[in-house]
């Protein structure tokens, strides 16, 4: 995956987003108390901080259960470039941690493999979480649908294997390698990703999951409760789950957008002013996706120039197996 598209991308988000930050500020006066969310942020950030060393420690922990021995430091650098490109739908561009997984010698199957069961653990984890809100807002039937429609259509790609090794040997007949070796990993790593689901690994990710998304939800309740917004807070605790979880839904990059909408309208039924609940939504996002995002790229440039120095350089083609050849 290439590094300079990323940036561009990146930054044409980032001025989308603080467009839309100033158009709301004229609009609504959201910022007259920025210099009080602006010492917020940085304390509900050590919750988001601490959510991300628990799912690294996850992430490690089924390396570790495929046989990789990953260096703590090193390892956590490389999943955290990740959330570089975290803003994408689904979070297919955490898939960049392939690029530096594979210099430690993690094939691009296995990287896959772990992603698409933390994906669908992270589905469950903050579902669960969000369930704890039915009381309070229509949005969970939803939610519910979704994540059920997401494991359902994974549990299907991940049993139809012949579908693609076919795939991959047509692709690979008709000369485009590439696309071929990467329909080949793909469909190893959706059938790793189910091979995961086994009493040990699901107990001991799932418990690793709920731990790091309940400090999240928590910095969420910290958050308001430092903005002096009375919500009950059972209701502070599962709203922002459900609001990521509507947001995944919208299939937007990051759920930009729908997620803060969601925080807003969920707040506001608490009777939350409208410039408190977005000026909370804002705040919330700023300390965790795009504190996420800007943790990814300071990790990028320290990863580039330590695979620069490898012994042994990364190389995508000489990962994992090639694809079976066609029979004559």
């Amino acid at each position: 995956m290439k590094i300079g598209p990323a940036l561009i991308g990146f930054g044409l988000l980032t001025l989308l987003y603080v467009g839309a930050l100033v158009y709301v500020d004229r609009q609504n006066y959201i910022f007259d108390h920025g210099v009080d969310l602006a010492t917020l942020l940085p304390q509900v950030a050590v919750f988001a901080l601490a959510s991300y060393v628990l799912r690294y420690v996850r992430w490690q922990w089924l390396l570790r259960r495929r046989g990789f021995q990953i260096r703590w430091v090193v390892g956590f650098l490389a999943y955290v470039s990740g959330f570089a490109l975290t803003a994408s739908p689904g979070k297919i561009g955490e898939l960049l941690r392939i690029r530096y997984f594979g210099v430690m010698g993690v094939p691009s199957d296995q990287v896959i493999a772990c992603f698409v069961f933390e994906r669908l653990l992270d589905l469950l984890a903050v579902l669960l979480l969000s369930t704890l809100l039915a009381d309070f807002a229509p949005g969970v039937a939803l939610a519910i649908t979704f994540v059920a429609i997401v494991i359902i259509a994974v549990i299907v790609l991940s049993r139809s294997a012949a579908l693609w090794i076919s795939l991959s040997r047509r692709l690979r007949d008709a000369r485009w390698q590439g696309p071929a070796t990467l329909v080949w990993n793909v469909g190893k790593g959706l059938t790793g990703a189910m091979s995961f689901f086994r009493p040990r690994e699901f107990a001991v990710a799932m418990t690793l999951g709920l731990a790091a998304w309940t400090i999240q939800s928590l910095g969420c309740v910290y958050l308001l409760d430092k903005l002096g917004m009375a919500v009950p807070p059972l209701a502070a605790f599962s709203l922002y789950p459900l609001a990521l979880l509507i947001g995944a839904a919208s299939m937007l990059p990051g759920g930009i957008g729908t997620t803060e909408a969601a925080i807003v309208f969920l707040l506001y039924g608490f009777d939350v002013p409208l410039q408190g609940a977005t000026l909370a939504a804002i705040g919330m996002r700023l300390s965790t996706l795009w504190f996420a995002i800007a943790l990814g790229f300071l990790a990028i440039p320290i990863l580039e120039f330590a695979s620069w120095k490898a012994d042994t350089p990364y190389d995508p083609a000489a990962e994992g197996k090639s694809p079976p050849a066609t029979d004559s």
